[in-house]
């Protein structure tokens, strides 16, 4: 159990951090820096999310896979062998090597959720900061970032639901928890206790202790914002 919190809380963390930044990022980009043909780049970015997360889940596993995969091809190919590894079959690197295709899933998401709120951002604010010599950062800082607050600590109460519950299947298609319980989750343990070995009180425990964890998270993060 304690290891599949400390999993989760890593999936928390590093998730949050690279998701939340890049979505913001691609979405001031659309937005704000006025790129060209922007509906392109939201569907584009869009797409992954609208996969089931099992086929993303094999994608990726395909992706990894130390004999044939695109990644460790790709690194030989530019003369990075040294980077080379068994991405799914290391316990060093299994987690940072789940944290990426759930990032590249949900980015999409919380970038459309991103640009509809700074949409929503009256453009005489940005018209004035502009006049009074603001710049971009000026005008991210002390206009975007304020007027979207609401929808971002939405976004992160939904981060801690994704880093808790949504990595199950992932997790589970790609590597069961493995290798030696390396990325085993609160979640993948659970199933395992209920379902696997009929110890369904045991499991019924641990979902109890998930649910308050993320309950307890979830109030934390509305009180520091």
């Amino acid at each position: 159990v304690w290891t599949g919190m400390k999993n989760n809380l890593f999936f928390l963390f590093w998730s949050t951090l690279i998701i939340f930044v890049l979505s913001l990022f691609f979405a001031v980009c659309v937005t704000r820096l006025k790129v060209k043909h922007p509906n392109f780049f939201r569907v584009v970015y869009f797409f992954p999310n609208t996969l089931s997360i099992i086929v993303v889940g094999v994608l990726w596993m395909f992706l990894y896979n130390p004999s044939f995969g695109l990644l460790n091809a790709v690194l030989n190919a530019l003369g990075l062998g040294g980077l080379i590894q068994d991405w799914l079959g290391d316990r060093s690197v299994v987690m940072p090597a789940l944290v990426a295709p759930q990032a590249w899933m949900y980015i999409g998401f919380y970038m459309v959720m991103f640009i509809a709120a700074i949409q929503n951002v009256p453009e005489d604010y940005y018209e004035a900061a502009t006049l009074d010599g603001a710049g971009q950062w000026r005008q991210f800082f002390c206009i975007t970032i304020p007027l979207i607050w609401s929808t971002l600590r939405t976004a992160l109460v939904f981060f801690v639901v994704n880093a808790f519950a949504r990595t199950f299947a992932l997790v589970y298609v790609v590597t069961e928890g493995g290798p030696n319980r390396a990325s085993e989750l609160m979640t993948t343990y659970l199933y395992e206790q209920a379902f696997t070995n009929g110890k369904f009180g045991y499991g019924s425990a641990i979902g109890v202790i998930l649910f308050a964890v993320v309950c307890v998270i979830s109030l934390t993060i509305y009180k520091l914002t």
